[in-house]
């Protein structure tokens, strides 16, 4: 139990994503915290907004063919929510901001600027990076949960939670096998 919790917990310590965000905007009194795990895909509101904001290409880049540009592409950008990416490192945190545009015509886009430092040396290539109608979607429904409250810890205490169940089932398996066998009567 302990190595399998281990496993879990050290999991982040070697992650190359972020571990939570920030997002301030229209529709946004000072800025909501959005939690999960920002490379795992889209299972978890962070990694959703990574995804669909195109964190990963933005930060590394993308061989061999990288679909950001430097110049905006046409259209109209509309309103735009400014998201603080905090990603984990070795001796502490990097930030990485970018800028989207979730009502952008006729698609979505996230830019990132060029040459931002993060993980002890390491800068973002940045780039207009042209997004699917699912980060408008993202976005609006991380700024519906800020607003009733709940923002995104639901998903701690859905981590929490699972965890307490695992272990609990854990427990119940190691005790049920040490109970002594009954000892028929004579």
């Amino acid at each position: 139990m302990v190595g399998a919790a281990a496993l879990v917990l050290g999991a982040p310590a070697s992650a190359k994503g972020p571990d939570y965000a920030l997002i301030s905007g229209p529709g946004i009194s000072g800025s909501i915290r959005i939690d999960g795990d920002g490379e795992g895909g889209t299972a978890t509101p962070l990694g959703a907004l990574a995804t669909y904001a195109g964190f990963a290409t933005q930060v590394f880049g993308h061989h061999p063919k990288d679909p950001t540009t430097k110049t905006r592409p046409e259209g109209t950008l509309g309103a735009r929510y400014r998201v603080v990416y905090s990603v984990p490192t070795p001796t502490g945190r990097s930030s990485i901001a970018a800028d989207l545009y979730p009502f952008a015509t006729p698609s979505p886009l996230a830019y990132m600027k060029p040459g931002q430092p993060f993980f002890d040396g390491m800068v973002t290539q940045g780039g207009w990076y042209v997004a699917t109608k699912a980060l408008k979607r993202t976005v609006v429904e991380a700024v519906s949960s800020g607003k009733n409250g709940s923002g995104s810890h639901i998903w701690r205490w859905t981590g929490i939670a699972l965890l307490a169940l695992a272990a609990l089932a854990l427990a119940a398996g190691l005790f049920s096998r040490r109970r002594p066998a009954p000892v028929p009567a004579p």
